[in-house]
């Protein structure tokens, strides 16, 4: 095996560094003819002794490696020339805009422009008021007499026989005291009739029973369950929207959703409400008609209850009834909600 120098120039100096021995120049101890057989001793020693000789070659490196991180740093070298510029990079994302700054300070005015030409007239004002009238003028002579009219016919005299309270009315093509003149319950020849007494305004009911509200023989529920207090029974969806003039009744707003129009609504009021127990109560008659308990003034009727609008304290699902059967069975009773009753409709004049 042949050895190799590596040569390292320090400081200008030339040192001897290491010397390693070199591959190609190795000793193989046997050879071989091609066709014969070879002995496995010599085909070992060849192995040891390559094996050996790498072993060597390897451990002198290790040698040169540690040695060179030995070797001191020299001087720095003088600075080389500087290279070209290369192309420019692209360019960078805008930063944010800065703060604003103060408010400089107001410059003087300038100086006045020329006027301008002046604008078309404007549109003519409303009149003023009227001036004061002017004196009045000389009268003339009063001209004479003209003849006398015929005598007018004898004057009716006003009642004298009111109370604290009443007023003069007209009734019956005759002046007369209201209400103490007045019988107790006047009809207004639309359908309607008016209780001198309260001033309430009553629904009339007839014998025409083709489907209409005013029929004096339509029954109604109040709700459409017995634990229910919601009103969304006939008593409200049918008779109480048909006088409304309402397309329907609304549980939820608690009244009758009309299209508006006086017209459609029963005698031209859309204000028709079921009554208290106290308002039905208080036209129960007695001597007018034993089997109906009600004036005939207020149209047929059947000997049967009626509903009203108040509700029982202690339970409110149930709801008070007049009675109108008989003179030994009539005023307030509690019933079910859900229960098939008459109705009567009453409105408060305003």
């Amino acid at each position: 095996m042949r050895n190799r120098i590596f040569l390292v120039t320090l400081g200008g100096a030339l040192t001897t560094f290491a010397s390693i021995a070199s591959p190609d120049t190795l000793t193989i101890p046997n050879t071989f003819v091609a066709g014969e057989p070879a002995k496995a001793a010599e085909v070992n020693a060849n192995f040891t002794a390559v094996t050996t000789a790498v072993n060597s070659s390897a451990l002198d490196i290790v040698t040169l490696q540690t040695s060179v991180k030995n070797i001191p740093a020299g001087p720095q070298g003088p600075v080389g020339p500087v290279g070209s510029a290369g192309p420019p990079g692209p360019q960078g994302n805008t930063g944010p805009t800065g703060a604003q700054g103060l408010i400089g300070a107001t410059g003087p005015i300038g100086p006045a422009g020329a006027s301008g030409a002046m604008g078309p007239a404007g549109a003519q004002g409303s009149r003023g008021p009227a001036g004061p009238t002017g004196p009045t003028g000389a009268t003339d002579g009063q001209g004479p007499a003209g003849a006398a009219g015929p005598a007018g016919t004898a004057g009716v005299g006003l009642p004298t026989n009111c109370v604290a309270g009443d007023v003069v009315v007209q009734y019956g093509g005759a002046w007369t005291c209201s209400p103490s003149g007045l019988p107790r319950y006047v009809a207004n020849g639309d359908g309607t009739v008016t209780d001198t007494k309260t001033g309430l305004m009553w629904e009339m009911q007839t014998f025409t029973c083709a489907g209409e509200v005013t029929c004096y023989s339509n029954t109604y529920t109040w709700s459409l369950s017995s634990t229910d207090a919601t009103a969304d029974g006939t008593l409200f969806t049918s008779f109480m929207a048909g006088l409304n003039g309402g397309d329907y009744y609304s549980p939820a707003l608690g009244l009758d959703v009309s299209n508006g129009a006086a017209s459609s609504c029963f005698a031209n009021h859309c204000d028709w409400r079921i009554p208290t127990v106290v308002e039905l109560t208080n036209i129960l008659s007695f001597s007018a008609n034993p089997s109906t308990c009600v004036d005939p003034a207020f149209g047929p009727a059947l000997g049967f209850a009626f509903w009203s609008s108040s509700t029982l304290t202690a339970f409110t699902p149930s709801i008070w009834l007049v009675a109108f059967y008989s003179i030994s069975y009539q005023g307030p009773i509690p019933t079910a909600r859900d229960d098939t009753y008459l109705a009567r409709a009453v409105r408060t004049v305003r």
